[in-house]
Order: structure tokens, then C-alpha cells, then sequence
């Protein structure tokens, strides 16, 4: 909360796209787009590459790869049948494996990237039209140990439910206040996992993505600090599809949970060897911000059959803690941040759900409690998000 706090002295609330470098006369370096797609719309791929047609890059120097697995015939249909109505690009098709996963997927584009610099879009986005072209002027103002880039995310579709603009809020609170917080600290950061802008020559240095891990973003947030090298935050922004449904929140959630679990196990099997890699803020910020992440949610059933034991008991503890006005203190804060984030952002319509925004965190421990089951069944299961469900892509021409 602290960071966050420092976030929004740094947050300017200006417009992503006011930046123009159409008059700028230069040669840009060839760039790699990763498009990995899996059982997605012919509709959804369509939009995905109108919005790789508005980035303001020379097409030229644009090494666009669609990336579709094996087997998955509707994809596959889908994107032969629109190769020649948009920009060019290559399609890379995945083999059938032990593990069909998105990071596997970018590793097989990895293999054949040819840019200097590597992106990764998901099927829903909608990046910035300038987003390359900053990147490429951030790494060349940057010192040379930085090798990772990470943009803003959020929703065009946030306004749609209770769901949406609560998930909107959340994204604005690590996005854009409190990322850029830890980014100004020189300190590294859980990645997102689209919009993080790469060196190719580290990646393929690193061998890519861990292919098991289903938040390799996270991931290879952590291999970036332990390697010494260093990562920013991008002034811009991709947006994207919310789920607008509490049952696909909670699947991608029970993801996110369950990659943050395997985060931590796979690097903290040395803590001695991880501490010495990260360094005290570093390693600091991995236990906040990949540990507690999921610890905090799973507890907190736990806590609550506690405080009704005691209650059950007898022991006014509780009671007195609920009706003493001290648990209205976190509520109230969650509130202000909601507040503060709408309005620096301009997020118009969102005031009146600033109320309920504290029920929102209900959901997560249930999210969380299944990602430890998941973690235990089938660790490495990729269980994908459905694209194209919102009322804003069936109703409105994208941008």
C-alpha cells in the first residue's frame, strides 16, 4: 500500500496516446510481435491484427509471427483464411507435446525471432499505436543492464459490470501506481503477460520461457532480478478484455494463483542462493509480491472460521474487534483507493461500485484455494481464457 501511495506521486494522469513520433525521420530496428493463439475467434484474430496494422512502425520492420498449435483446426482455419486480407506475417505452427501452454508456444517464436526487439500481444489487445516505438526509445536511453520493458494494462470493456470495474480498478492500482513505484526504486517486478517489451538477444541467451509454469511472466520476472539485470516500466498502454463473468474471473484467477505458487516453489528451493541473487529489495519484493500474493488469500478463510470459534466460544475478541470500528479502517482505505484511481485516470462511471469495491476481494481466496488444489491434481494444466464474450467487442467496431 505504501508503494502504491508513492505511485500516485509519480502517476501522471495525461493521455497515453498525447506522445507523437510520426514526424520523427530515423531508421527503426526490426522488431519481433509474438501472436500466440489458441481456440480463438475468427473475429477475435481479425481484431488482433487490424490492431497490429494501426501500431505506427514501418511494416517493413515488423517481424509479425502467429504462433498456433497443432491440432487446433478452427485457429488454424482462421488464421490461413485472413493472412492475405492483413499485414504479412509468419505463421509458426506448435508440435503436439507433453505441455500445450502459452510460454511453450512463445519459445517456438522465440526460436525464429529476428528482431533486435520481442513483444508479446494476447489475442484480445489492443496496444498503443506508438507502444513500439517508445520501447525502442527506452532501451536506447536506458542503461545497458536493462533487458525488460512492461507497459500498462487495462480493460476497454471496464465499464461494462461490477466484475469489470473492479478488475479495472485492481489493474490501475499495480499498473499504474504502484508498478511504476517499484520501476522508479530500480527494483524488479512480477512481469504481465502481454506488453513486456524484451532485448531478444537476453531472451534467447536465457532460453526463453519456462514452459511449465503458467504465469511464465511472473517467472521470468524473478530470472530477470536474479540475473542481475534490471527492468521499467513503458509509458503506455495495451487494452484488453476483462471477463465479464465471475466464472471465467475465477478460472483465470485460479491460474494466475496457481503460476504464482510454482513461481515461488521452483525459486525459493535455495532461499539462501535466491537471497544472494536478488538482494535485500529485491528478494523483499518477491516475498511481497509473488509469496504473499496467494499466502494472504489462502489464510484468510482460515482466520475467519478462527474468529467464529471463537465467537462460538464465547471469547468477545472478535466482536469487539468487528464492531470497534477498526475493521472499517481497511474498508474505508480500499474505498479512498478506489476513488483516487478513478479519478486520476478518468475512469468516468465508476464512482458509485467504489462502495461494494471491498466485496470484490472475496473472491479471491476462493480463486486461491482452488489454484492449491490445482497445484496439487495438475500443477502445469493450462486452463485458457475465452476471448470475445464482451457486450463491447459484439457491439462496437474496435479502434
Amino acid at each position: 500500500m505504501a508503494l502504491f501511495f508513492m505511485g500516485i506521486f509519480l502517476h501522471k494522469p495525461s493521455n497515453y496516446k498525447a506522445y507523437n513520433f510520426d514526424d520523427e525521420q530515423r531508421e527503426w530496428p526490426l522488431y519481433t510481435v509474438l501472436l500466440p493463439l489458441y481456440k480463438e475467434k475468427k473475429e477475435t484474430i481479425a481484431n488482433l491484427l487490424s490492431s497490429m496494422e494501426n501500431l505506427s512502425y514501418p511494416k517493413s520492420k515488423i517481424d509479425l509471427k502467429v504462433l498456433v498449435h497443432e491440432g487446433d483446426e478452427e485457429t488454424i482455419a482462421a488464421v490461413n483464411f485472413l493472412k492475405n486480407m492483413h499485414m504479412p506475417f509468419e505463421i509458426i505452427e506448435v508440435p503436439r507435446g507433453d505441455v500445450r501452454s502459452k510460454p511453450n508456444s512463445c519459445n517456438f517464436g522465440l526460436a525464429k525471432a529476428k528482431g533486435r526487439y520481442l513483444t508479446i500481444y494476447d489475442a484480445e489487445d489492443m496496444p498503443e499505436k506508438y507502444q513500439l516505438k517508445k520501447a525502442v526509445r527506452a532501451f536506447e536511453t536506458l542503461p545497458g543492464e536493462y533487458v525488460s520493458l512492461q507497459a500498462s494494462l487495462n480493460f476497454y470493456n471496464r465499464r461494462e459490470n461490477f466484475l469489470t470495474k473492479c478488475f479495472a480498478v485492481e489493474y490501475s492500482m499495480w499498473y499504474d501506481f504502484t508498478l511504476r513505484a517499484i520501476s522508479k526504486l530500480k527494483l524488479f517486478f512480477p512481469l504481465g503477460g502481454n506488453s513486456n517489451h524484451f532485448k531478444t538477444k537476453f531472451l534467447k541467451e536465457w532460453h526463453g520461457w519456462d514452459a511449465y509454469n503458467v504465469t511464465e511472466d511472473a517467472d521470468l520476472g524473478v530470472v530477470i532480478g536474479r540475473g542481475g539485470y534490471k527492468m521499467a516500466f513503458l509509458e503506455s498502454i495495451t487494452e484488453e478484455e476483462a471477463p465479464t463473468t465471475l466464472k471465467a474471473w475465477i478460472k483465470q484467477r485460479t491460474r494466475w494463483m496457481k503460476g504464482f505458487m510454482l513461481t515461488f516453489c521452483g525459486h525459493f528451493a535455495s532461499p539462501r542462493e535466491l537471497c544472494k541473487n536478488l538482494g535485500f529489495g529485491n528478494f523483499t519484493i518477491f516475498f511481497v509480491f509473488v509469496f504473499f500474493s496467494f499466502l494472504s488469500f489462502l489464510s484468510l478463510p482460515f482466520l475467519c472460521v478462527l474468529a467464529l470459534a471463537l465467537y462460538l466460544r464465547g471469547d468477545n475478541s472478535c466482536h469487539d474487534f468487528l464492531f470497534s470500528g477498526r475493521l472499517a479502517v481497511p474498508f474505508a482505505l480500499l474505498t479512498v483507493t478506489y476513488w483516487i484511481i478513478a479519478i486520476r485516470n478518468r475512469f468516468q462511471g465508476l464512482f458509485l461500485t467504489s462502495f461494494l469495491f471491498p466485496f470484490y476481494w472475496i473472491f479471491h481466496p476462493i480463486a486461491s484455494f482452488l489454484a492449491f488444489l490445482e497445484l496439487i491434481s495438475r500443477p502445469f494444466y493450462w486452463d485458457k481464457t475465452e476471448h470475445g464474450l464482451s457486450n463491447f467487442v459484439k457491439n462496437c467496431t474496435r479502434r
